[in-house]
């Protein structure tokens, strides 16, 4: 072989090597702490976290942060909605949720009595 053939093979086993040694970085990455506690969000907590994110992002990453690290320790099993908002409440965070208020003007077993829809 001669040399600019020697030094080829020599650049792509090197570039080869280091391809193989990112991926093996990111494959022992640790979870991101979104990814860590979405399994555990129950009864609208993903609702209240996404509007946490959006409202105060520092903050939110502070929170989830923590979270996570709560659920890695075993201490949370689960994140309740109504849990989440008065945990954020009580640290003087106001997360302002989208609300609506539904009016029924007769109950519905006295609509079908009459017929009327």
């Amino acid at each position: 072989m001669s040399d600019p053939e020697l030094e080829a093979l020599i650049r792509k086993k090197m570039l080869e090597l280091q391809r193989k040694s990112l991926m093996r970085e990111e494959s022992e990455k640790p979870k991101r702490d979104r990814e860590i506690i979405e399994p555990y969000l129950t009864n609208r907590a993903d609702e209240v976290l996404d509007a946490l994110r959006a409202q105060y992002p520092e903050v939110a990453h502070a929170v989830e942060h923590k979270l996570a690290e709560l659920i890695s320790q075993g201490v949370l099993k689960s994140i309740d909605g109504g849990w989440l908002y008065n945990l954020l409440r009580q640290m003087g965070v106001r997360v302002r949720l989208p609300t609506r208020i539904v009016y029924h003007d007769r109950p519905l077993e006295e609509r079908l009595r009459e017929g009327v829809d």
